[in-house]
């Protein structure tokens, strides 16, 4: 029988001629090595290739196409065969190598992670949010009578007191007479104290009943209003100092007059309400302005903030202990931009992964410990 793929074996049919065949077969490490029957050797080619071919080892031999002589030629059956050339090993180290490799990712390696031992420091707690710059509804001064604006005492953005003229016109009745007499002239008055937000008409407009001329926006009434989240919201409290910067680069002072949970269940959000300290200008009104809160100073074991992380709404931090990854519930208190104090649930010296989202509970791992200086750079 002849096969006619690579390894398979080629058996002479019994005979005289064909005892010579029964010999042994010496192969090297690049030859695929085939069945002791199969009466092969190794025979380099003529052109000194290193390339090993399976040739016959003598003469007469028989198979399955008849009886030949093949003087030591590479028969028709072997023909077929493929050049080993160190494939076939080659195949089967890569995939022993591969399952190595898998194997070691599985069960022994242990991914490196960045960690911060826990200490003990001071914090200044600052709480940043984005707000708008707002006014309750402003107060309109209208015209009770037809006429004209003769004149105009104010213009927007000054203060102004209750009872102060804003300005003067000369009813439609009168305008067709030489001069009106003092009593004639329809003078509009503030009727609150505040800041003129808006001058809706100018001098020679003509006005009618009901007419909106001036907005007076009272000048506690300008505010900020800010979102804070839920896990920042229990730091805010009302008469806290604020540093207020606004859109247009200017910046104020001013302080909390209320902190609320936003009324809508559904939003995990406090509400902040800031005021100017005495700063009275309405065209700071739908200006964006970030919100600085100062929650005080505390002492504590604190951890950066990147390492905050929660797990059914519980705050808390991972931990690395034994070469696992725990995770521990804490309390925080003040934080600022980088650092959080944690009042419970951890100790000065343990180490805390700053990136809790590279890894999990439960995982095996290697701390690479950072330091302060490296998390504040």
């Amino acid at each position: 029988m002849v096969a006619d793929g690579f390894g398979q074996e080629y058996t002479p049919r019994p005979g005289p001629a064909n005892a010579q065949c029964r010999q042994a077969v010496g192969l090297d490490n690049n030859t695929f090595l085939l069945k002791r029957e199969k009466g092969v050797r190794i025979q380099e080619p003529a052109d000194g290739s290193v390339r090993p071919w399976l040739i016959l080892a003598s003469r007469g031999m028989r198979h399955d196409y008849g009886e030949h002589e093949y003087g030591g030629k590479v028969p028709p059956a072997f023909s077929r065969l493929v050049q080993t050339n160190g494939f076939i090993p080659a195949l089967v180290l890569g995939g022993i190598l591969a399952l190595i490799f898998l194997a070691y990712r599985l069960w022994w390696y242990k991914p490196l992670v960045p960690v911060m031992v826990v200490a003990r420091r001071e914090i200044q707690g600052v709480v940043k949010s984005l707000g708008t710059v707002q006014s309750q509804e402003p107060v309109m001064v209208r015209s009770q009578r037809s006429g004209t604006i003769e004149k105009l005492f104010v213009s927007q953005g000054d203060k102004v007191t209750k009872g102060q003229i804003l300005a003067e016109l000369i009813p439609t009745t009168l305008k067709k007479e030489a001069a009106a007499s003092p009593a004639d002239i329809v003078r509009l008055v503030a009727s609150t104290d505040g800041v003129i937000a808006n001058c809706v008409l100018a001098v020679g407009d003509e006005v009618y009943p009901g007419t909106p001329i001036f907005q007076i926006v009272e000048a506690e009434q300008i505010q900020i209003v800010a979102q804070i989240s839920e896990t920042r919201g229990f730091q805010v409290r009302t008469g806290q100092a604020v540093i207020i910067k606004l859109g247009s680069g200017r910046e104020f002072g001013g302080e909390i007059i209320m902190a609320r949970k936003d009324p809508d269940p559904d939003i995990q959000q406090y509400e902040v309400f800031v005021k100017f300290n005495d700063v009275y200008d309405p065209a700071m009104i739908g200006e964006e302005a970030a919100v600085i809160i100062d929650t005080g100073r505390q002492t504590a074991p604190v951890v950066p903030i990147t390492a905050i992380t929660s797990r059914n709404d519980q705050p808390g931090v991972l931990v690395v202990a034994d070469g696992l990854v725990h995770f521990r519930p804490v309390s925080l208190g003040v934080q600022n931009g980088k650092w959080a104090a944690v009042l419970e649930g951890i100790k000065e010296g343990e180490p805390v992964i700053v990136s809790p989202e590279v890894t999990k509970p439960g995982k095996e791992v290697r701390a690479e410990v950072m330091t302060a200086a490296f998390m504040e750079g």
